[in-house]
């Protein structure tokens, strides 16, 4: 299926008014090309271990105000970004499996 450039890929997984929110969370001036559902681990500060970190919508997101790309943790119920990290030049991103994904992130 072919989309609009401007158009928000939204989440089967989730009901028109969740992808709504999705959208309202998210702002004017942004889009999300592609929104999931997942659970977000963490290997820090033990380097050797994953802990779950939160579970949520992951939004891979256009902000043109902001004129980069960033991976956006929405939490739907808080109504909020829970997360973010900026796609920059030097980003890897590892698909080690169709459900496992990672990449070095920001500590904050």
């Amino acid at each position: 299926m072919a989309h609009n450039s401007d158009e928000n890929v939204l989440s089967t997984l989730l009901s028109k008014e969740e992808n709504d929110l999705v959208v309202t969370i998210l702002g004017s001036r942004k889009q999300t090309k592609v929104t999931a559902v997942i659970q977000m681990f963490h290997a820090h500060p033990n380097k050797t271990q994953w802990t779950k970190f939160s579970t949520g919508i992951a939004c891979f997101v256009k902000d043109n105000l902001k004129r980069s790309y960033y991976i956006r943790l929405l939490d739907l119920g808080l109504k909020t970004v829970t997360y973010e990290q900026e796609i920059y030049n030097q980003f890897t991103y590892k698909k080690h499996s169709p459900c496992f994904h990672s990449f070095s992130g920001d500590v904050s």
